[in-house]
């Protein structure tokens, strides 16, 4: 499964250390040591599956020690909050480097620019005195 694994620079073929990783799901870009490289951080698809998947087994966990249980106990807290924190750990697996995509722009649409590098504006000569 390609979608789970270590994220890999896609210059240099590097792999991002799991602490590293960590800060990485809240980025945008990520600038490889080795190679200088810039790249894009994406989430694969499992990390929305697997963060649907910990809501629904907390939930039904936590129905399950309301109902079952008259008098809560330490560990039924734990029970409830196990599901988050193997999502967390699952996380850090789901997070993809890819190359950027450059779009060019077009030469009909878009700003034109004149040889001298500014961007020709429609200046109204009308003033109000």
């Amino acid at each position: 499964m390609k979608q789970l694994g270590r994220p890999v620079c896609p210059y240099c073929g590097k792999k991002v250390n799991f602490i590293i990783t960590w800060g990485l799901r809240r980025r945008g870009e990520y600038r490889c040591p080795r190679c200088q490289g810039i790249s894009n951080v994406f989430l694969s698809g499992a990390a929305s599956v697997s963060a649907f998947l910990a809501i629904a087994i907390s939930g039904i966990l936590l129905l399950c020690l309301i109902f079952l249980l008259q008098t809560p106990t330490w560990w039924s807290v734990l029970a409830v909050l196990a599901p988050y924190l193997v999502f967390y750990i699952i996380s850090l697996f789901c997070v993809q480097l890819r190359k950027p995509v450059f779009r060019r722009t077009s030469a009909s649409g878009g700003s034109r620019q004149s040889g001298t590098g500014r961007r020709e504006e429609n200046i109204d000569d009308t003033r109000v005195l």
